[in-house]
């Protein structure tokens, strides 16, 4: 949830903050915790490997895929795909699920 936090607090810095009054030090800060947040994320997938059935998708992954994939939607030239290749897998997994299918996104 923090790396997901730090994404939203990101966009919403650049998208509604006017030019002049954003903060790039606080912005360099955030940028650090949310790259941070998923880089324990991606060690601790590769080390034990995450769920891709349905029935075994917990909160904790359901909150991963989405946070994953929003981050990836709004911020993919900061938080890189290719450096975080587990979350990527596991997200792509989760989201070709019927579960995941058949939830529109907002």
């Amino acid at each position: 949830l923090a790396a997901c936090d730090k994404t939203v607090q990101i966009v919403y810095e650049r998208n509604l903050r006017p030019v002049d009054k954003q903060h790039e030090p606080w912005m360099e800060r955030v940028r650090g915790q949310m790259l941070a947040a998923y880089a324990e994320l991606e060690q601790e997938a590769a080390a034990a490997p995450l769920p891709t059935e349905a029935d075994r998708l917990g909160a904790a992954e359901v909150t991963l895929a989405v946070a994953w994939n929003f981050t990836q939607a709004m911020l993919p030239q900061i938080v890189s795909a290719s450096a975080h290749p587990h979350l990527q897998a596991f997200s792509a997994a989760a989201e070709q699920l019927p579960v995941f299918a058949s939830t529109p996104a907002v």
